[in-house]
């Protein structure tokens, strides 16, 4: 892999006029979760009109249609809200109604009356053609919630980030996408390997990311699992679990919590003067004690047998799930 420092001075050139062209993708993210919220915000305001008005004024006192609404239209001007109704009606509404009706749909949002406004068109007709005219109601159009808009923001870094490739032997296990309405995009990949990513490869790689995404301020760090993360030692004839043993196991636990992709190998040795399977007694324990304090699901957990003449276990984490030897 080529070192960042050796690229043409005209790449580094081209790459800074790209930063300085392209919209940032978070930016658009927030843009359109704002825009969804105003027009949810709209969208309320015309059903509590459209409902206030069916319930208490589409009607005359003796159960008869009287109107029925045509066409709602609201804007916010500075803090008044106006609201314009096109109406079809038999009969013309007092100023003493139109008040009322400013008063009901004020105690339903919650606003004081005096900032709203009400505009109202009245088209005189006949009572028939109103009972003819009025329209069926239609089922409202799905609005799009900040969960949906999230869940497809996440489906498209996963898209721009499938077939992702590592240097070997580093193998990606999974990555994070964290986001912030003060700060940009920032994503962490974790990876499996026993050795850390070279510093060039690292900022070659960052880059290649940020090109998927098409969004150059992403920010991306790397954080590696150690495929040994540590041995589990014991005194000769036990199986006692001894307090840097415990540490050890609970960092380990730690990982796997975290990562569900990935499975712990138990290799558990002993001396040929110990009693007899005293290494199975060794992965035994530390097996339990992943499920039971860790609740690690025992299929994530393979003790196996190992052929060093040591008092130890020696810890592997893998995302391949091993055969336990017999």
């Amino acid at each position: 892999m080529k070192q960042i420092g050796s690229l043409p001075g005209r790449f580094l050139l081209i790459i800074v006029t790209i930063l300085t062209i392209l919209v940032p993708l978070y930016q658009s993210f927030i843009q359109l979760r704002q825009e969804i919220v105003t027009k949810q915000q709209e969208n309320n305001i015309t059903s509590a009109v459209r409902n206030i008005w069916q319930k208490e004024f589409s009607t005359s006192n003796d159960g008869e249609p009287r109107s029925f609404i045509n066409q709602i239209s609201t804007r916010k001007v500075n803090q008044q809200l106006k609201i314009q109704l096109h109406i079809f009606t038999s009969e013309l509404y007092a100023p003493e109604e139109q008040n009322y009706f400013i008063e009901l749909l004020a105690n339903q949002l919650n606003k004081p009356p005096e900032l709203l406004s009400l505009n109202l068109i009245e088209i005189p007709t006949a009572q028939s053609d109103i009972l003819n005219a009025i329209p069926e109601e239609e089922p409202p159009e799905p609005i799009i919630t900040i969960a949906e808009l999230q869940s497809d923001f996440l489906q498209e870094v996963k898209s721009s980030l499938l077939n992702l490739k590592l240097p070997p032997p580093a193998k990606l296990i999974n990555y994070e996408v964290i986001t912030s309405p003060n700060n940009s995009m920032a994503i962490r990949i974790f990876y499996l390997s026993q050795r850390e990513i070279d510093k060039d490869a690292q900022v070659l790689l960052a880059n290649d990311i940020r090109q998927r995404l098409n969004y150059p301020l992403t920010q991306v760090s790397m954080k590696r699992i150690a495929e040994n993360p540590g041995n589990i030692a014991f005194e000769e004839n036990s199986t006692v679990l001894k307090p840097q043993s415990l540490e050890t196991l609970d960092k380990t636990a730690s990982i796997l919590k975290g990562q569900p992709a990935l499975n712990l190998k138990i290799i558990a040795n002993q001396k040929p003067e110990e009693a007899t399977d005293t290494n199975k007694a060794r992965a035994k324990v530390i097996k339990d004690y992943l499920e039971l304090k860790w609740q690690i699901n025992k299929k994530r957990i393979i003790p196996d047998i190992g052929k060093e003449s040591q008092t130890n276990a020696i810890l592997t984490v893998s995302s391949e799930q091993r055969t336990v030897s017999s």
